[in-house]
C-alpha cells in the first residue's frame, strides 16, 4: 500500500527542496508527497516528479487567519511568531479531510536519513516520537511532529481532530493549556480514548533544523543544507 509524505511549507524554499530531495533519495521517485503552500513572501516551485503542491496561500484549504481569530483572547507577544504552532497545526488538521488514507507527516525542514513507510503502521492511531515540554510549566507531552504516522481513519472513527484551540499554545490562557504544542492535543485525546500508539526517536528517521522556519533560524540553514548535503545529492 502506498503511504503519502506530506509536508507543510512556509516560506523557506531552500530548506524544503533539499526535504523533498532527500525523500526521494530514501524512498524512491515514485513516492508520492505532498506539500502544503502556506508561504505568502517565498513560495516553493517543484521539479519534481510525484510532488503535489496544494496552494493555501489564500486559504483555499483552511483560512488561517479567520480560524486564528476565533479565539480573541489568544495571548499575544513576541513568543508567539504570529501563532506559527496554532497555523501548523490548524494546516495538518485540514490535512485529514484531504488524506483520507492517512499520511506520514515530515517538516519541511527535516532530511530523510531512512526510508520511512515502516512507520506507517495501520493498527497504531499515530506513530511518533514522544516528547515532554520540559521547558514549559505543565510537562505537556506531544508527539513529535517532525516525522509522524497519522492514522485518518482510526482518528475519524474515534471523532479525533488533530487541532484543538482550547488545547493550543497561546490561544488560550487556561492552564495548562495554554502549553499545548503541535501533536499535543492528538496525544492527550489517543491516550484519553485508549487507543494504540507506536514510539520512535525521531532522530533514528530524520535530521531536523532546530526552529527551521523561525526567525530563530535565520542564518543557519545555509550551512546546515551545506554541511549535510549527502542526505539529499
Amino acid at each position: 500500500m502506498e503511504t503519502t509524505v506530506m509536508t507543510i511549507h512556509f516560506n523557506t524554499p531552500e530548506l524544503l527542496d533539499a526535504c523533498l530531495r532527500s525523500v526521494r533519495k530514501q524512498m524512491g521517485e515514485h513516492q508520492r508527497v505532498v506539500v502544503v503552500e502556506n508561504s505568502t513572501v517565498r513560495p516553493y516551485t517543484c521539479d519534481m516528479p510525484n510532488v503535489e503542491i496544494i496552494d493555501n496561500r489564500k486559504g483555499q484549504v483552511v483560512d488561517l487567519d479567520k480560524r486564528i481569530g476565533e479565539w480573541p483572547d489568544r495571548w499575544e507577544n513576541k513568543m508567539c511568531n504570529n501563532w506559527a504552532s496554532a497555523r501548523h497545526t490548524l494546516t495538518i488538521d485540514a490535512m485529514t479531510d484531504v488524506l483520507t488514507d492517512g499520511f506520514i507527516l515530515i517538516d519541511s525542514d527535516t532530511l530523510l536519513l531512512r526510508d520511512l513507510s515502516p512507520i506507517a503502521d495501520p493498527t497504531k492511531a499515530c506513530v511518533a516520537d514522544i516528547q515532554t515540554q520540559k521547558e514549559r510549566k505543565g510537562f505537556v507531552q506531544r508527539l513529535c511532529p517532525y516525522v509522524q504516522w497519522v492514522n485518518v481513519p482510526m482518528l475519524k472513527e474515534h471523532d479525533i481532530r488533530y487541532f484543538n484551540g482550547n488545547y493550543m499554545w497561546l490561544l488560550t490562557k487556561q492552564w495548562p493549556n495554554c502549553w499545548y504544542d503541535t501533536g499535543a492535543w492528538l496525544f492527550k485525546a489517543i491516550r484519553d480514548r485508549s487507543l494504540p500508539y507506536g514510539r520512535i526517536d525521531y532522530n533514528d528517521y530524520v535530521l531536523h533544523l532546530d526552529h527551521g522556519s523561525h526567525p530563530l533560524a535565520t542564518g543557519k540553514s545555509g550551512g546546515w543544507l551545506e554541511a549535510n548535503k549527502k542526505l539529499y545529492i
